[in-house]
């Protein structure tokens, strides 16, 4: 019998170059430079992206040239970019939607393709879902927030094993129910090492870690911004004494937690601190934001007062004039009720 002697034609190469740009240009997400290489070799390929990138970070409208693609670009992903302004530097938005239609599978063939191109600024998903981290489409986001996720221990050690999230340079977890155990996941996940920002708000009822959890995570990730709020078990006093704070230039508390931060010898770094109030506030709360020699660098500060709880205490209105006078225009009082932590 004759041998089968036919040959296969070989399949041409996979040209990875625009995709390993674009990687490139989401691991320094707030750097012109890689996403100009990125837009220089999209114009090589005639793709109108290039002007979208370059007009964006010249400051200029890119409307024009998003509304002559838009139907071709945005309508298989439309309900997942509802933002007027679709671009931003260039990138897609935001994506906003269920986390459980999101991890679908039918919904990842439709969204990677655009991620792959475009980029994600911000990935914005709600409610719980098993299995997340298998979703491919947040390796082409820096920024991941999950609200109302009623993370767990073993539901947060199965995310924080994902590979797809070694490109976040922020991470919101909101209504989280892990204990330490699920933060020391977090703190030593291989693929969180270019975490920046890391906000951990919980109900009271919901957060069950503990400052040592905090700590854990302060000590392995490269965090500069942190926000913990609403968690009983907490004692934020341990925390802003370890020297593992000294790294932050942002800070997120409630109010339960201003004595400590505001007497604190170690946030030396800190130029951006938000308060909002669940409690009351006094003087003696605020006060040490005025003098402590660790805040060279505190440049601006946030109290929000917002609790419902009828007589709430407040800081007096010469207080207010002294934090205003210490920090000008970076001292904002805000009693309107809308709290704004994240």
């Amino acid at each position: 019998m004759r041998a089968n002697t036919t040959k296969h034609k070989a399949q041409p190469p996979v040209d990875d170059t625009g995709p390993a740009l674009l990687a490139q240009a989401l691991e320094s997400p707030e750097d012109d430079a890689p996403r100009l290489v990125y837009a220089d070799w999209l114009e090589q390929q005639g793709h109108p992206l290039a002007d979208v990138i370059r007009l964006q970070l010249a400051g200029s409208s890119a409307t024009a040239v998003v509304n002559r693609h838009r139907k071709a670009w945005l309508d298989p992903i439309a309900s997942w970019c509802t933002d007027e302004d679709v671009f931003e530097r260039g990138m897609l938005r935001r994506l906003y939607g269920k986390a459980g239609a999101y991890a679908q599978k039918a919904t990842q063939q439709a969204l990677l393709g655009p991620s792959r191109t475009f980029g994600i600024a911000d990935t914005m998903l709600r409610g719980p879902c098993k299995k997340l981290g298998a979703a491919a489409t947040l390796a082409w986001t820096p920024k991941l927030f999950w609200w109302d996720c009623q993370l767990d221990d073993s539901r947060l050690v199965e995310l924080v094993a994902s590979p797809h999230l070694a490109r976040l340079s922020s991470l919101t977890l909101e209504k989280i129910r892990a204990t330490d155990t699920g933060l020391a996941a977090l703190a030593r996940s291989p693929s969180l090492s270019r975490l920046r920002h890391l906000a951990l708000p919980a109900p009271v009822h919901l957060g069950k870690f503990t400052s040592c959890g905090v700590l854990d995570v302060l000590a392995h990730l490269p965090l500069t911004s942190l926000t913990v709020t609403g968690v009983n078990s907490l004692d934020l006093d341990a925390v802003v004494g370890s020297p593992n704070v000294s790294k932050l230039t942002r800070l997120s508390v409630d109010t339960r937690y201003v004595r400590a931060v505001a007497a604190s010898a170690h946030l030396t770094a800190l130029e951006t601190l938000r308060i909002t109030s669940i409690d009351h506030v006094e003087d003696a709360d605020v006060a040490p934001l005025l003098d402590n020699p660790a805040f060279t660098n505190l440049s601006s500060v946030l109290l929000t007062l917002w609790s419902p709880t009828p007589g709430i205490r407040k800081p007096s209105l010469a207080m207010v004039t002294r934090l205003q006078a210490r920090f000008g225009k970076g001292f904002t009082y805000d009693t309107s009720g809308t709290p704004s932590m994240l």
